[in-house]
């Protein structure tokens, strides 16, 4: 593991929206939630930081950045479940104290899933 600050790897700051940008300053991974989502584009995106084709990566950032939003629109993980569930991977059902997301960003996450290219 590479040092970071206070000890910790730097692949344990990384997180969605940053993950290019930190993964081009000497990181190696990222903490991500979009990846329940999308997994091989996640993937595809830190296989390209790794080997340093950022022209790549930037063009898969741009297409789930839109992702990335709608599933921090409300209180997670309401809109992860959402947007889990328009893959039929599980049920959009939330505890309390949580609720159901609106209408509204579940418009916006199935709109950033056909965006990313993950639904039709």
């Amino acid at each position: 593991m590479r040092p970071g600050l206070v000890g910790q790897s730097l692949v344990e700051l990384g997180e969605d929206g940053t993950a290019v940008g930190f993964n081009g300053q000497g990181g190696t991974g990222c903490i991500s939630v979009v990846s329940n989502v999308a997994p091989r584009l996640c993937a595809e995106m830190q296989k390209a930081t790794l080997t340093g084709d950022f022209k790549k990566a930037n063009e898969i950032m741009l297409r789930i950045t839109p992702l990335i939003k709608s599933l921090f629109a409300e209180s997670s993980p309401a809109p992860l479940k959402y947007a889990l569930s328009l893959l039929g991977r599980c049920s959009e059902d939330i505890r309390l104290p949580l609720v159901t997301i609106t209408d509204a960003t579940k418009a916006q996450v199935r709109t950033a899933m056909v965006t990313a290219g993950l639904l039709n």
